[in-house]
């Protein structure tokens, strides 16, 4: 009697070590969630600014692109511009020869028509067989000079209007120029403010890097936890092996399984049992009980169970408060645990399939009670009710 009294002491102790060690991983998994939680947080928000920076980024590459097509247009205008006040210059040039030439012939002819090296002009008139000749050359005298005249003075016009229209293109070119440097000046300035956004995207992006790492390496202490948790749990237990694993010693599977995880399945998960729900998420069976980590169902002795979703088995075995447990991985670190079973009839590392057989549920309890289904993520239990038909 003694020695049953010593045994009973000895495994109330190791429950109790084992229940104090499981708050205490517990508790350090919860503030790895939250740190995990900030850090999701704080990449949600360099998501949100580099996004607005792409944004900005591109406006700007924009604005740089048209302020430099518009600088070269620019400079397309002012080449033309410059090209035709050269061609004025020259048009400028060749009247002035034109009038210059002009008026060295027009005196030249008087020189030769009215001068001879030997007479005076009246000798040179008065020599002249008759008066009417005299009158016929001073007619034609003074019809060449007109035309001469004539020709200078529209020479003359033509170079007045040539100057000014070349006035006017010196004064398009100087305007076109200042409008090319003050587009320039913009470009540069723009370029600059593109320099300082992709010198600050980079350093975003180095930022999310690094928290993008980090909060791997919260995952990874995380499923670490995860993984001492569930040892702890299947240590203050009594090891039973599977009726299909009689010669597979017990053991716990920590690698993750390659699943979209309970969430993702929303919906479409299969229901574990046929029966009645007794005690919901989060609710009490009294005043005295702890709120439920899970869901109570009521249904026929030795009912059948089923996975809610595929998975791999990564713990079977007893637990205190919850009888023999069966743990299913489903991937991105959600958990579903099927307690009060009776029967188990798959083995740790099997990977299932959604609605697999797992077993049986036991006898009723004083409340009815047959089968409790939890869902874990992270370590942290959640309402399987929000994702469940």
């Amino acid at each position: 009697m003694l020695q049953a009294c010593l045994a009973l002491l000895l495994l109330l102790s190791s429950i109790a070590s084992s229940a104090a060690a499981q708050e205490d991983v517990q508790a350090q998994l919860t503030m790895l969630n939250q740190e995990m939680e900030q850090t999701k947080g704080a990449l949600a928000d360099l998501s949100k600014k580099i996004g607005e920076l792409r944004i900005d980024l591109s406006t700007a590459q924009r604005g740089v692109a048209e302020l430099k097509a518009q600088a070269e247009q620019a400079q397309r205008e002012v080449v033309a511009l410059a090209e035709q006040r050269t061609a004025l210059d020259r048009e400028i040039a060749s009247l002035d020869y034109s009038r210059d030439k002009l008026a060295d012939l027009m005196r030249r002819r008087v020189r030769m028509l009215y001068m001879r090296r030997d007479e005076k002009p009246m000798q040179q008139i008065l020599s002249v067989a008759g008066v009417g000749d005299v009158a016929k050359s001073v007619f034609y005298f003074s019809k060449i000079r007109q035309a001469d005249q004539a020709a200078l003075e529209e020479l003359k016009a033509g170079t007045q209007r040539s100057a000014i229209k070349r006035s006017q293109v010196a004064q398009i070119e100087s305007k076109q120029r200042t409008a090319r440097g003050r587009l320039e000046a913009k470009q540069a300035a723009l370029k600059a403010k593109l320099s300082e956004r992709q010198r600050l995207m980079d350093e975003l992006k180095a930022q999310q890097t690094s928290q993008e790492e980090g909060l791997l390496r919260l995952k990874a202490q995380a499923l670490r936890l995860e993984s001492v948790l569930v040892s702890l749990m299947q240590g203050g237990a009594q090891e039973q092996q599977p009726r299909r694993a009689s010669a597979t010693r017990q053991r716990s599977s920590f690698e993750q399984f390659d699943g979209l995880g309970l969430r993702k399945l929303k919906n479409s998960l299969q229901q574990p049992v046929e029966g009645k729900l007794l005690l919901g998420f989060g609710k009490r069976l009294s005043t005295a009980d702890q709120p439920s980590k899970g869901q109570l169902y009521a249904t026929l002795a030795h009912a059948q169970v089923r996975a809610v979703a595929a998975g791999r088995v990564v713990f079977i075995g007893q637990v205190p408060g919850v009888g023999q447990v069966l743990i299913i991985d489903h991937g991105a670190r959600t958990y579903s645990l099927y307690g009060r079973m009776s029967e188990v009839g798959v083995i740790p590392d099997e990977e299932l399939e959604a609605g697999t057989e797992l077993g049986k549920v036991g006898e009723p309890d004083a409340s009815g009670a047959t089968f409790y289904l939890e869902f874990r993520e992270g370590g942290q239990a959640f309402n399987p009710g929000s994702l469940l038909n």
